[in-house]
């Protein structure tokens, strides 16, 4: 960190930063001095009490920009990181805030039943808010601002009403409507957040500060309200206060320490709980960055697919990035659908070593007409943005396998054709596992050193667990050596590891008869074997017999000269 850098991480924010603090300064002014009479003590200095906490974390972010500030380091202080001081510290304020909540709801000695409900439900709904911000629970299970939204609107509703029956009061009145102004500042700063505004795509301190006034808002009314509501409360002393100081202080501490604690004792939970997917360890572009997990949902034609990668800045980035996440064909290597998608990370404030900094989402939508029955592999790859250029960068290393040396093979998968149901009854043979050859169709006869051409057909009733070679074998019936033909069942295409219940499927083998095969009538044999211990997978005819050998017969085929 050098005071190049504490220059230019001002000057990106300096247009919305300027913004906050005036938003800031003005709220303070408002609520002090041109609403003091509506708003009780303490509801004045807590929103004070907050927003100078807030000012002064701004201030220490980019103090940690400065030379010599290692004491200071930037992933304990980022405003706009996740498990850094500036979040734990507002995830405190809507913790606060459903606790008066609970406070109103519990000890107040002279409100009704329903208004004891609404309270109720507040305290649930923002300290369960609080949950979700701070344990970083899955956005794509609920999004985001669903949740925001539903709860607005709910609490836009429910506090006009509680209005409407305090409309003798004023006090009461104003400092329910500072509830749901205060929410809406903060469901605002979630509206913008990742968004560009006139051209700028660094809204970050406009963002953040819009949530903390919000809340600020919302606390000055609920703790108004709560000071007016509970009998011979002590929310009115000094006491109340400072107590809050030292349970944010003591809170701050527990949750910054939690994680470290968890590390320790559960690193596989704490990894789930946050990137609620698959860990991998890729380290890209020369030490850069790095791919610490990963997720996927709803990959298949007309579906809304969707792919997370969760990424860490290994060194300051001094360049923007991308990611593409492709589904190609295992076959072909030709792309059956793939998706660009920039990062939005401005590299210079991304802080090196934050862990899980960026959980990048793409939607991966898979065309209706995309090839059912074919082996896809599912990579990711990243790129650098160079102006108007774009530059693959190199994965440096991998506990995933590689595609070439800029994609990461995160998984497999095979789109699915709708079919029928099965009429295994008249398969020409069933194996033990599920599987079944329905039909062939081989040559009567043919010449040595031509093509032949065989085909087959096959079912399942099961999803496929492990690769299976089929063979072909040609036993002359005047005896002598075999011939034999293997490969897998429906060649590269779709692996027996791949099948899955329902698929129905043909392949056509093309081969050349040996030119020097003796000519003759020879009995033809096929069947599946595990390539690793050469073990036959078991089989029963049309019949019900389960031959010795387990080997299917097909027929005669007269091979000639």
């Amino acid at each position: 960190m050098n005071f190049a850098a504490f220059l230019f991480e001002l000057q990106q924010d300096l247009p919305f930063l300027s913004v906050a603090l005036v938003l800031s300064a003005f709220l303070v002014w408002l609520i002090n001095f041109r609403l003091r009479q509506f708003v009780p003590y303490p509801g004045r200095q807590l929103a004070t009490l907050f927003v100078a906490i807030h000012t002064l974390l701004f201030a220490i972010h980019y103090a940690a920009y400065l030379p010599g500030a290692d004491f200071l380091p930037l992933n304990l202080w980022h405003y706009d990181g996740e498990w850094t001081i500036a979040s734990v510290n507002s995830s405190f304020s809507s913790l606060l805030l459903g606790s008066l909540c609970f406070l109103n709801a519990i000890v107040a000695g002279t409100i009704r039943l329903p208004e004891r409900l609404y309270w109720m439900v507040l305290g649930v709904a923002f300290a369960s808010m609080t949950l979700f911000e701070y344990a970083a629970l899955p956005r794509y299970i609920v999004p985001e601002t669903l949740v925001v939204e539903s709860f607005g609107a709910f609490l836009v509703a429910s506090s006009l009403t509680l209005v409407l029956r305090h409309r003798r009061d004023v006090v009461r009145r104003f400092c329910l409507l500072l509830l749901p102004v205060g929410t809406g500042l903060w469901g605002l700063g979630f509206r913008i957040d990742e968004t560009t505004i006139l051209g700028n795509p660094h809204v970050g301190p406009l963002e953040e500060t819009l949530e903390l006034l919000g809340m600020a808002v919302a606390l000055a009314g609920v703790s108004g309200y709560a000071t007016t509501n509970l009998p011979r409360s002590r929310i009115q002393g000094p006491r109340f206060l400072v107590s809050l100081c030292l349970t944010n202080v003591i809170l701050v501490i527990l949750l910054l320490v939690a994680p470290i604690w968890e590390d320790r004792v559960f690193p596989e939970a704490r990894f789930l709980r946050r990137t609620f997917g698959h860990r991998i360890n890729a380290d890209i572009g020369r030490g850069s960055i790095a791919l610490r997990g990963w997720d996927a949902h709803s990959i298949g034609p007309g579906k809304p697919g969707r792919v997370h990668v969760v990424l860490q800045a290994l060194k300051p980035l001094d360049f923007d990035f991308g990611f593409s996440a492709q589904l190609i064909d295992q076959a072909s290597g030709g792309d059956t659908v793939t998706i660009n998608k920039r990062s939005g990370i401005d590299g210079r404030k991304w802080p090196p070593g934050l862990e899980f900094a960026a959980l990048l989402k793409a939607p991966l939508n898979v065309p209706d007409a995309a090839p059912a029955n074919r082996a896809q592999w599912l990579t990711v790859s990243f790129w650098k943005i160079d102006g108007d250029d774009f530059h693959a960068l190199m994965i440096d290393s991998s506990d995933y396998p590689l595609l070439g040396d800029t994609h990461i093979i995160l998984d497999e998968l095979v789109l699915q054709e709708p079919s029928d149901n099965i009429g295994q009854d008249e398969a020409l043979a069933k194996f033990a596992n599920g599987f079944a050859l329905q039909r062939t169709a081989i040559p009567e006869r043919i010449r040595a050193g031509q093509s032949m051409s065989v085909e087959f057909h096959w079912s399942t009733v099961t999803d496929g667990k492990e690769d299976w070679t089929q063979f072909l074998h040609f036993v002359p019936e005047a005896g002598g050596s075999l011939w034999n033909v293997d490969q897998y069942p429906l060649g590269r295409r779709l692996p027996t590891r791949l099948w899955y219940a329902g698929m129905q499927s043909g392949e056509r083998w093309n081969f050349t008869v040996p030119p020097d095969l003796a000519a003759g009538t020879y009995d033809v044999y096929t069947g599946l074997y595990r390539l690793a211990d050469l073990q036959r997978l078991e089989v029963t005819l049309a019949n019900g017999q389960r031959p010795d050998d387990r080997r299917i017969p097909l027929g005669s085929i007269s091979i000639e000269n």
